[in-house]
């Protein structure tokens, strides 16, 4: 978390780059990669705090890293006013067509939502689940899961994505077994 609120830059109310410059430096996927910093102030629409490019022009990245930071805040009152903004639109960055997530690198609702305790969960609780249920179907013949896309061809990147295959196993593992949906 400090990391993420080291980034965070309040007299806009938006964060800056969330990667550190070295990261393109070593392998790594196309989508995470340093942009130089980028500061753009928040826009206020339907309430003093909604950001509209989120909503619209950001990423799912964005989402996650607010989503994360209401998760931690202590002062519950703000907690509470932040969760509903955040509830306003929280599948804007979500793929509700989950066959797509066969073959492209996209967003379920339960890829953002990994947890019923998670501040939108009771907003789209029947598509996280629904979203579940798809996911466990795509588990592979030796087992494991894979996140459906190709990080790239080059060696470095092959040997990366088995790494991270095996990651998003376990991941997916403790997620189902967060929402019940397995026994260990």
């Amino acid at each position: 978390m400090r990391y993420i609120l080291k980034r965070y830059h309040p007299e806009i109310g938006n964060w800056g780059e969330p990667v550190e410059p070295e990261v393109n430096d070593g392998v790594h996927c196309h989508h995470v990669r340093y942009r130089g910093i980028v500061i753009t102030p928040i826009e206020n629409e339907n309430s003093p705090n909604y950001k509209k490019e989120i909503f619209d022009d950001g990423s799912p990245y964005d989402f996650d890293y607010l989503r994360w930071f209401v998760s931690c805040l202590k002062d519950k009152d703000t907690a509470s006013k932040l969760t509903s903004i955040l509830c306003q639109n929280p599948t804007v960055f979500m793929e509700l067509d989950f066959v797509k997530s066969d073959n492209e690198y996209v967003h379920l609702p339960c890829d953002d939502v990994d947890s019923p305790d998670n501040v939108v969960y009771p907003t789209i609780k029947d598509l996280v689940d629904a979203s579940i249920t798809y996911r466990i179907k795509q588990q592979k013949d030796d087992g494991r899961w894979t996140q459906g896309w190709a990080m790239g061809e080059d060696e470095g990147v092959r040997k990366l994505q088995i790494l991270y295959d095996a990651y998003f196993t376990m991941k997916m593992l403790a997620k189902f077994g967060r929402f019940g949906r397995i026994d260990f």
